[in-house]
């Protein structure tokens, strides 16, 4: 049986456009060390990294809800959200390869990234039944 590659370290790859961001972020942080936090906690003084329950409530939830995403008074959103969200983008809208997802979501079984990241596409179960009754003679036939 032929042996799981593994990435060194953890590190998954980085694509330029996003490492681009982070070099212009570094020039707009206080703490801007080679060694220094990404998102540091300001109040400690970038010596730790900042909560992730502050991040979300003080940056990615409105972040959210400003680009429009629909979130109830209370209700939970976070990182793993965005997990699921990318596992949902890459395998459905950006046909990306579930073993290259679950390579980034770095799972250890596939079954993990598609049948609890990734949903059923309701724009695919769409085209496919038109395809089917395309293919049986009735996709241009109007329903009364």
């Amino acid at each position: 049986m032929a042996r799981q590659r593994r990435l060194p370290n953890g590190y998954v790859p980085l694509h330029p456009v996003l490492a681009e961001y982070l070099k212009h972020w570094r020039t707009q942080t206080p703490h801007s060390k080679v060694d220094d936090f990404v998102f540091p906690s300001l109040l400690r003084f970038g010596r730790v990294p900042i909560s992730a329950s502050i991040f979300v409530a003080d940056y990615l939830r409105p972040a959210a809800t400003g680009a429009g995403v629909m979130l109830a008074k209370g209700q939970r959103f976070g990182f793993h959200n965005l997990r699921h969200s990318l596992s949902n983008w890459l395998v459905n809208k950006g046909k990306v390869d579930p073993k290259t997802v679950q390579g980034m979501l770095r799972h250890s079984d596939i079954r993990t990234t598609l049948n609890l990241y990734t949903q059923d596409d309701q724009d695919e179960k769409q085209a496919a039944q038109g395809a089917f009754l395309s293919a049986v003679g009735l996709g241009s036939r109007l329903v009364q």
